[in-house]
């Protein structure tokens, strides 16, 4: 992804936070998106850090246990 793509998603989070709609569902959805196109290799590991850090969340991203297991 370009540049401009990952300002398009940080805007759509930075619209959800303003409208207050998350709760762990919202996230875990976000989550899988963000994990979705780092497998398809749409984003670096380094965007999605990135990116999963600006996704208010209680619970940790379990996106990163399926991706490297659970040990």
């Amino acid at each position: 992804m370009n540049e401009q793509d990952i300002q398009e998603i940080r805007s759509r989070l930075k619209k959800a936070r303003k409208h207050n709609i998350y709760n762990d569902r919202h996230a875990c959805c976000w989550q899988g998106y963000l994990a979705a196109l780092l497998e398809w290799d749409l984003i670096s590991p380094n965007q999605h850090k990135k990116l999963s850090e600006e996704i208010p969340v209680d619970t940790p991203d379990p996106s990163i246990n399926i991706f490297l297991g659970y040990e």
